[in-house]
């Protein structure tokens, strides 16, 4: 992968709620230039223009796949879109930021993965939560936890919403869950090898949607994690995103929508927080890098296929009331 210079030239493929917030962050950061903007409905992507200037904008991402001035493309569509998308960004020889989940199925997901080693682009799955401070201390921290604990709880995401839905989006466990079992596999920093899970429809009605999980992981090295996932209701204090560790008689915990990590050493605590969440800045700043330096990101398409691969691992589990083997591909 040959390194290339900054300012780079950006296009972002899906005007909605998340790719705002990713354009907040890239506002911050030097060398990530805003050029182009698609949307199926031309006036979100009018809106982008005007809000957040560059060159122009579409209703089909051809006109951005075919355009050299483009170095990397941002892809916040619904997620059944993801691998046709992701696909066809690798082939035109664009590096490709891609909101997590990377795709819905493993097989869309080793689809995404085949096509980005082939062509040798820059690719990176945005799990912006373990690009937080906090996170990234309590892996200094307690680099070897021996159980961890993650949580995910929403409060009800509403029938209509598009990531409800079964095609388009796949459900909150699908769509946001991703997020619990990244943070799992990097607190504990190793692969998972066996999962067990309940599961099922608690929150909603008239749906087939899965919207709550528990699960037990172990992983490569041993240690253990516990798994919830759903949209049953927030937790106060702790937030919607909770996580924490133990092991050695050291133990963190890290609440607050990641804002706030307490580390305790077995007879002393310390407590960090952070003025704001920063996992989507550092996580953009990781992808300049990237491209810049011409290496793998910290979170490549592998993760995300290894985030889905465990979802959908928990759900044959909870199906067949036995616990799943999980095979990944390689690290490269």
């Amino acid at each position: 992968m040959a390194t290339q210079q900054p300012p780079f030239n950006i296009g972002i493929i899906g005007c909605g709620a998340i790719a705002r917030e990713h354009l907040a962050a890239i506002q911050t950061i030097p060398g990530l230039k805003p050029y182009a903007y698609c949307d199926l409905h031309g006036e979100r992507a009018e809106s982008f223009l005007r809000d957040y200037g560059g060159s122009y904008a579409a209703t089909s991402p051809g006109r951005l796949l075919d355009d050299p001035a483009i170095n990397a493309l941002y892809i916040c569509t619904h997620h059944d879109t993801h691998t046709p998308l992701a696909v066809a960004a690798c082939e035109a020889g664009k590096n490709v930021m891609m909101e997590k989940p990377l795709a819905l199925t493993v097989d869309e997901c080793t689809e995404i993965g085949q096509a980005a080693e082939r062509t040798e682009v820059i690719f990176m799955t945005g799990f912006k939560l373990r690009y937080n401070p906090v996170v990234l201390k309590s892996r200094e921290f307690l680099p070897n936890p021996t159980f961890v604990m993650a949580q995910i709880m929403d409060t009800r995401w509403p029938d209509d919403f598009w990531a409800q839905d079964p095609v388009k989006g796949g459900g909150n466990v699908l769509s946001q869950g991703c997020h619990a079992m990244d943070m799992a596999c990097f607190l504990n920093g190793t692969d998972p090898v066996e999962i067990f899970a309940e599961c099922g429809t608690r929150s909603h009605t008239n749906t087939q949607v899965i919207d709550s999980l528990v699960a037990t992981i172990r992983f490569a090295n041993g240690n253990l994690a516990s798994v919830a996932i759903g949209d049953s209701g927030t937790v106060p204090h702790l937030s919607k995103f909770a996580f924490q560790a133990v092991g050695g008689g050291r133990s963190v915990l890290l609440h607050d929508r990641l804002k706030r990590g307490e580390y305790f050493d077995g007879e002393s605590s310390e407590s960090v927080v952070q003025p704001c969440e920063l996992g989507m800045e550092l996580e953009n700043r990781e992808f300049l890098s990237a491209i810049a330096e011409g290496r793998r990101p910290a979170t490549g398409w592998r993760d995300g296929l290894r985030a889905t691969a465990m979802i959908r691992a928990a759900f044959r589990a909870a199906e067949t009331r036995t616990a799943q083997s999980l095979h990944l591909p390689a690290h490269r």
